[in-house]
């Protein structure tokens, strides 16, 4: 039930955003894929991947230092972090009805960590300024690739 709660907490927002959310039957990895639109309503060029988790305890969560710490698997930090678009982490908490993401491989990126053990700041996605954000992660990762792909072997 909190699963179910926690992807349509994440449609919400996104559609607020102008943004849509398109989930996953079968977990192979992902969760959710988000699209995101131009000013004008077109669609942008590829998407942003979800992975959602859910609690109806945060509390067991939560460190002393107030930060949000959720246990990953090995096997999946490892697939989302090989990925070159986005991978957000959302964790929403059922009681508080709120969400704290991480964007995976930056946050990787700029801190020397364990793979088994990540720890979240709290963002929340209740701020539509933090799904846009993620349109900003996607994009900056694309202006890097300058038409530089080779689609042959």
């Amino acid at each position: 039930m909190i699963a179910d709660l926690s992807a349509n907490h994440l449609e919400y927002f996104a559609l607020k955003a102008g943004f849509t959310v398109e989930k996953f039957d079968a977990d192979y990895g992902y969760d959710a894929e988000l699209y995101t639109y131009n000013d004008k309503g077109e669609i942008e060029n590829s998407a942003v991947y979800i992975q959602l988790k859910a609690t109806d305890n945060i509390e067991f969560y939560r460190l002393k230092s107030g930060v949000v710490s959720f246990p990953l698997e090995k096997k999946d930090l490892e697939l989302w972090l090989k990925q070159i678009l986005p991978v957000i982490l959302v964790l929403f908490d059922a009681q508080e009805e709120k969400a704290y993401w991480l964007y995976l491989q930056l946050y990787f990126e700029q801190k020397s960590i364990s793979v088994d053990l990540i720890q979240t700041d709290s963002f929340s996605v209740q701020d539509l300024n933090a799904i846009r954000k993620w349109r900003d992660y996607k994009n900056a990762v694309l202006s890097q690739i300058n038409g530089g792909i080779k689609r042959h072997v």
